[in-house]
């Protein structure tokens, strides 16, 4: 075992020579081994941490406050007798994690394992929108001992008072890690599910929907994996807890090729051949995207579309801005401009935001 072994994949454990020393630091020292195990490693100036860690106070007090901080952090985490720069040095005028001293650190094992093993296929696996690389059962194992280490939030429960600039970095560093997570799982529950293995692709999906539940693509393979094992209640089950937390959270509805699928499996259609379903749910999509009905009126906002259009396809690129009150037809507007334009030689890219938040009076 290494003599320094940190873990930051959810609340943090330090052990120095297999002894627990994290209850020795505090929450800036465990800030400032994070910020410079995971930062470059030509490291930063001593300004730049005093900043980030003590920019609310003056310049005289930030510096000594950082050399205190350092003090308790090579004592705790230096073994007996060791040179005071055994893991953290200083070298013209930075201060850096010396990654070649005797340690190991989760993070780094958990993104050399997920970035190796986590090579985009352009074959998918069929009914399932995630891909990822064919693995090796080398590679299949080391992937699920990689995901295992992420036993939480990176740093869960490290909230140090008075430095902005860390509480930032550390929320962009969770949302990466966590994205790492989910990649993982992603790939891990694709190879499963490709070697028939669904009850193993269903603990996987679950896990994705516990680190991120409004991942619709998730829910979706999860109910074909229900369908699969002949579960029908608890993918039509999914879909209703979908919907559920999609009212909850965004005050929306699952996107049509989601209910689609939920339809095919409520009604006993959805048959278990042919290319993906995301694929298939995608050409239906498209193919029935134009609500029914009569379409009457906005001819001149049809007009405007369709001289966009024109000018596009000569080269001279536009942007098209459609807005109005809601309910007053945007979306029907847009559908029925782009079912007429369909047959033409486009490649039409669709994409959804959200207003996740809205400011209030």
């Amino acid at each position: 075992m290494a003599a320094l072994r940190i873990c930051f994949l959810g609340p943090a454990q330090i052990l120095c020579d297999e002894v627990p020393v994290t209850q020795a630091l505090g929450q800036k020292a465990l800030g400032l081994l994070a910020y410079l195990a995971l930062g470059p490693s030509h490291g930063y100036t001593r300004e730049k941490l005093a900043g980030v860690f003590w920019g609310e106070t003056d310049d005289d007090h930030a510096s000594f406050n950082l050399r205190r901080c350092l003090w308790s952090l090579r004592k705790a985490i230096n073994p007996p007798g060791a040179p005071l720069d055994t893991h953290i040095r200083y070298r013209e005028g930075r201060y850096s994690f010396e990654h070649s001293g005797d340690h190991w650190l989760d993070v780094s094992a958990f993104e050399h394992a997920v970035n190796t093993h986590c090579r985009r296929r352009t074959t998918a696996a069929p009914y399932f929108s995630s891909s990822s690389e064919f693995l090796t059962g080398h590679g299949l194992k080391d992937l699920r001992s990689a995901v295992r280490l992420y036993r939480g939030d990176f740093l869960e429960g490290c909230r140090p008072r008075g430095c902005p600039g860390f509480m930032d970095w550390l929320f962009l560093e969770r949302d990466r890690l966590e994205q790492q997570y989910i990649r993982g799982l992603r790939a891990l529950a694709v190879e499963s599910a490709t070697q028939s293995l669904f009850q193993q692709a269903v603990a996987d999906y679950v896990q994705i929907l516990r680190a991120n539940p409004l991942d619709e693509a998730a829910h979706r393979d999860l109910m074909v994996a229900y369908h699969v094992l002949g579960k029908r209640d608890k993918a039509v089950e999914q879909y209703h807890g979908l919907c559920q937390v999609l009212r909850r959270l965004l005050e929306l509805e699952p996107l049509p090729e989601t209910r689609a699928l939920y339809l095919d499996i409520r009604d006993g259609s959805l048959t278990l051949d042919g290319p993906s379903y995301w694929l298939t749910s995608a050409r239906k999509t498209t193919a029935q995207a134009v609500p029914h009905g009569p379409f009457v009126g906005r001819g001149p906002e049809q007009s405007e579309l369709s001289k966009a259009l024109e000018l596009a396809t000569r080269g001279h690129g536009c942007l098209v801005v459609v807005k109005g009150e809601g309910g007053v037809g945007k979306t029907r507007l847009i559908e029925e401009f782009l079912h007429r334009v369909s047959p033409s030689p486009l490649l039409i890219l669709r994409s959804r935001c959200y207003a996740q938040e809205q400011a209030s009076s």
